[in-house]
This record gives structure tokens, C-alpha cells and sequence, in this order.
């Protein structure tokens, strides 16, 4: 397809034919049958890809949105809503002229749906409406600009989180963590399409082992106290720990990093650090870099 600002060549047949080609030259969307824009058109130098397409990225934010809907049983929707419409609206906003500006590129923004679906679910309901946009907008800006070989560093939502609660004095309340049998069902088959079984089963292994032979009285009844008094581990398991371009890059680098993620959640819970689970996603991101140069040496 034909970019803005290219002369059409002259017909030599008078000027009508002329004008009509200078015509569907600049002006593209008036050729015949090109009224629906073809994956990769470009127009005014951006390149457009607005397809819909099934991916990996369509079963989390569905997963994610079935969460929300079965808390709303907990978590009147009254409540959330507004914060849940607001970092939406930032985010495709915020991720279109991002994409646009330093991509030249325009597509759907299907990941930056599902940050800004994370970041108002894990945070307090208690979090204001300006909070909530300014988070999603650290979490872009950290995806954007904060990378490393081409990748970012920081799981985006997470590290936005991390922010709101060290630096703004923000808390956290998982309010979409409220169904355990759903979260690791249908976590599971997130999973499965991922490729990504394992991290999250060896992390919630490690992680609650370590909880429970570091209190003082190990029984039956501390042992379930500790796996059933809070699902936030659950959801950080299958939804946040997962995320693709920060985790590492092998399968053997997945399993270290889920194992030091577990054993730094639970030190910084027995220091009584606030969102240890967030704190440890965070520092693990940072070392991702070194476990995936010797993860991948034979």
C-alpha cells in the first residue's frame, strides 16, 4: 500500500485520470477493496496491526477477568470498577502512543491490558482512582525504556506495585485472589499453553515448605493455617511470576529463579518486610540476567 506524500505518476490520458491516481495515491483508504487494512499497512509512516489474534496473552487477560468476576462475590463491584475502567483506559491510551512514537507501530495492546488488569486487583480497593493511572503508567515506562537486550527487566505490574507500596505508602489487598480451586484450575491450563507447568507448582512447593518449617510448631493444623489463610501466593504463582519476557530464558533457568523467588519471599516475610512477594519478584528480575548467562552454559 501507498505511503502519504508519494506522487503518482502521470497517466498521459488528461487530467482527470491524473488527478484520480494522484488521488487513491494519497488518500489509500479510497482504492478498490481496501477498506479493511491488512496486517502490516502503513499509513503516515506508522505501521498498523489491529488483527485480533488468539494468543497466549487473550487466555491470561480471560483467566484474568474470570478471577475478578468470581470476587466480585467478596469484593462488591461497586468498589473496584472504576479502577479497574480507569488503568484500562490509561494503558491503551499510554501503550498506542508509546508503540506509535518509538515503535512506529500501532497495534492492539493486548499486554498492557493485562498490566493494568494485575495492578488495581492485587492493590488496596483503598487506592486512588490518580494512583492507579500513575501506576500503569510506571509500569509502561518501565516496559518501554527500562530493558536489557532487548527485554525489559522489570515485570511491569509488579514493579509499578513495588513502587505504590515503598515509595507512595500504597498497601496491597490481592482482592482477586479469592477462589484457590479456580486460580490453580484454570492457572494450569494458562499454563499448559504457556509452556510454563513447572515454575509455578515448584515455586508454591518451595515456598510453602519453607514457610512451614520455619514457625516454631510444625502440625497438621499449621500446615493447613498456612496454605489456606491466604491465596495471594496462589495468584502471584500462575499470574505474576510467569510473565514471559522477564522470566529466564531456559527451562533450567525458570526452575532456579521460581526457587530463589520462594526462598526470598519467605526470609522477607520472616523480617516482616511489607509484599515480600512482590519485593522478591522484584530482586530476582534484577538477577535474571546473570541466572540466564549460566543457565545456558552447557
Amino acid at each position: 500500500m501507498a505511503k502519504f506524500g508519494i506522487i503518482a505518476r502521470e497517466t498521459g490520458r488528461g487530467g482527470g485520470t491524473g488527478r484520480r491516481a494522484w488521488l487513491r495515491t494519497m488518500c489509500p483508504l479510497t482504492r478498490r477493496g481496501s477498506s479493511n487494512l491488512p496486517l502490516g499497512t502503513k499509513i503516515m509512516n506508522l505501521k498498523y496491526s489491529l488483527r485480533p489474534r488468539l494468543t497466549i496473552k487473550t487466555y491470561l487477560f480471560v483467566y484474568l477477568l474470570v478471577l475478578i468476576v468470581v470476587s466480585f462475590v467478596y469484593t462488591p463491584i461497586q468498589v473496584v470498577w472504576k479502577s479497574i475502567v480507569v488503568a484500562w483506559t490509561v494503558a491503551i491510551i499510554g501503550e498506542l502512543l508509546l508503540n506509535a512514537l518509538t515503535k512506529k507501530i500501532v497495534r492492539i495492546p493486548d499486554s498492557a491490558l493485562i498490566t493494568a488488569t494485575i495492578i488495581p486487583v492485587v492493590l488496596a480497593t483503598s487506592t486512588s482512582l490518580f494512583l492507579i493511572s500513575l501506576a500503569v503508567l510506571i509500569a509502561l515506562f518501565t516496559k518501554h525504556f527500562i530493558r536489557f537486550r532487548d527485554k525489559h527487566i522489570f515485570n511491569p505490574a509488579n514493579i509499578a506495585i513495588f513502587l505504590m507500596i515503598y515509595i507512595f505508602g500504597q498497601n496491597i489487598q490481592w482482592w482477586g485472589a479469592s477462589n484457590v480451586i479456580i486460580i490453580v484450575i484454570l492457572g494450569l491450563l494458562v499454563m499448559y499453553k504457556l509452556r510454563r507447568v513447572w515454575p509455578p507448582i515448584i515455586f508454591l512447593t518451595v515456598y510453602f515448605l519453607l514457610l512451614i518449617f520455619s514457625t516454631d510448631n510444625i502440625s497438621l493444623e499449621a500446615i493447613k493455617t498456612t496454605t489456606t489463610s491466604d491465596y495471594s501466593p496462589f495468584f502471584f504463582a500462575f499470574v505474576m511470576l510467569p510473565e514471559p519476557q522477564t522470566a529466564a530464558g531456559t527451562a533450567k533457568g525458570r526452575i532456579v529463579n521460581s526457587v530463589l523467588v520462594a526462598t526470598f519471599a519467605v526470609a522477607f516475610t520472616l523480617f516482616n518486610m511489607k509484599a515480600p512477594l512482590i519485593a522478591s519478584l522484584a530482586l530476582v528480575n534484577l538477577i535474571t540476567p546473570i541466572v540466564n548467562m549460566y543457565s545456558k552454559r552447557k
